[in-house]
Parts: C-alpha cells; sequence; structure tokens
C-alpha cells in the first residue's frame, strides 16, 4: 500500500465520520402544533414597558446597562490582547512594556466600567423609590 492510497483512505474515513456526524445532528424533525402536541409556551415581551416622562432616569439606565456591558467586552478583549502582545514579544523591552500597559489599562478600565454600574444601579433604584 503506498502513502498516496492510505492517505485517500484516511480522507474518505474523515469525511464518512462527518457526513455521519451531520446527519445524526439535522436529522431531527420540527414538531408540527397539532392535537396531540404539548401546548405553547407563552413568554413575556420584556420590551413591552410604558415610560412615562417620570420614568427618564429609570430608562436611561436600562439604556446604559447594555452599553456598560458591550464597554466590558472590549475591555477584555484589550486584556487578552495585551496578554499576548507581552507573551509573543520574545523578550523585546518596547513589547513587553506595550502588552503591560495594555492590560494595566484594561484593568483600570474594569474598575471604572465596575463603579460606573454601581453608581447607576444605586441611582436607578433610588429615582424608582
Amino acid at each position: 500500500m503506498t502513502i498516496h492510497t492510505t492517505y485517500h483512505k484516511h480522507i474518505a474515513l474523515t469525511l464518512l465520520a462527518i457526513s455521519v456526524i451531520l446527519c445524526g445532528i439535522f436529522h431531527y424533525t420540527i414538531p408540527v402544533q397539532g392535537a396531540n402536541s404539548p401546548p405553547v409556551v407563552k413568554l413575556p415581551n420584556p420590551m413591552e414597558t410604558t415610560y412615562t416622562v417620570d420614568d427618564i432616569p429609570v430608562l436611561i439606565g436600562k439604556l446604559l446597562i447594555p452599553v456598560l456591558g458591550i464597554i466590558g467586552s472590549i475591555t477584555l478583549l484589550v486584556f487578552v490582547y495585551g496578554g499576548f502582545v507581552w507573551m509573543t514579544s520574545g523578550g523585546s523591552p518596547e513589547k513587553i512594556k506595550k502588552g503591560t500597559n495594555a492590560m494595566l489599562y484594561a484593568a483600570i478600565g474594569l474598575c471604572i466600567i465596575f463603579s460606573a454600574y454601581g453608581i447607576i444601579t444605586i441611582v436607578t433604584k433610588e429615582f424608582i423609590k
């Protein structure tokens, strides 16, 4: 048996295994709502609210919480980037300083984000009372 034949058998077996797995994953049936099926669960719509002019601080608080979550995710990416630069610096002092500074600023940013989240939570709870 040559190397090419073994290689082709390996590829064929890999493709067969992937096909079997994909057929198993995608071979399900979607139940049709009928007489014998369980009842449909109704979920409340979280976006249905009745904000009035008096609720503007609460509205601002509810809008800022997701924004802080997105900023926190970006901060995590900056922290990972700093770690990557540091780990791949190869002993270069400039790259080590660049990586550690990125991680330091990301940690400071996380402290600011957590503080802002706490302040917004406290302020919105005070306005709800």
